[in-house]
């Protein structure tokens, strides 16, 4: 019997990043300009605020003995400092309860979003039984619920996602 896990994105599910989008709106940034202020700044609370209510329903999925997995489409190399703000500054979640945190490969950086996403969840649903993904795109959300899973859409008043 696989272990039951819960698969969550960061970027508008653990972490409000709305701030940085208008600051790079605000910059008139663009293309990989774009991405790069994105990434050096993703960690940064001038700009990144926790989302509680999903960090409460992490945590007590993990209470409840499940795994958690983290899936993003963030840079590696910007991993270990994500995992770290994410695990002692916000969601001061136990390290057992999260199973591993994946983020995209600089190869896969070309990649849509949802293709790597889907990519990795069909490696996962190997190892475990995925009882629930959150995400907060729209193009992701629909391609994990083709894929068969039951799926939590996190939307919130700054999403700019234009397919709600």
């Amino acid at each position: 019997m696989k272990p039951k896990a819960i698969v969550c994105d960061i970027d508008g599910c653990l972490l409000d990043v709305s701030k940085l989008y208008l600051e790079i709106h605000k910059r008139g940034l663009k293309g990989q300009e774009m991405w790069n202020f994105f990434h050096e700044n993703a960690n940064n609370p001038q700009y990144v605020d926790k989302i509680e209510q999903i960090f409460n329903l992490l945590n007590l999925y993990g209470k409840a003995g499940y795994s958690i997995i983290i899936l993003t489409a963030r840079r590696d190399i910007i991993a270990k400092s994500t995992l770290h703000k994410l695990c002692d500054e916000y969601l001061h979640l136990s390290l057992s309860y999260l199973s591993q945190m994946i983020v995209r490969p600089v190869d896969k950086e070309g990649v849509p979003s949802h293709i790597f996403k889907k990519t990795e969840l069909e490696n996962l649903q190997e190892q475990y039984d995925i009882e629930l993904v959150i995400d907060d795109e729209y193009t992701n959300c629909a391609t994990f619920k083709e894929m068969g899973l039951t799926v939590l859409r996190v939307l919130r008043k700054n999403n700019a996602d234009k397919n709600e």
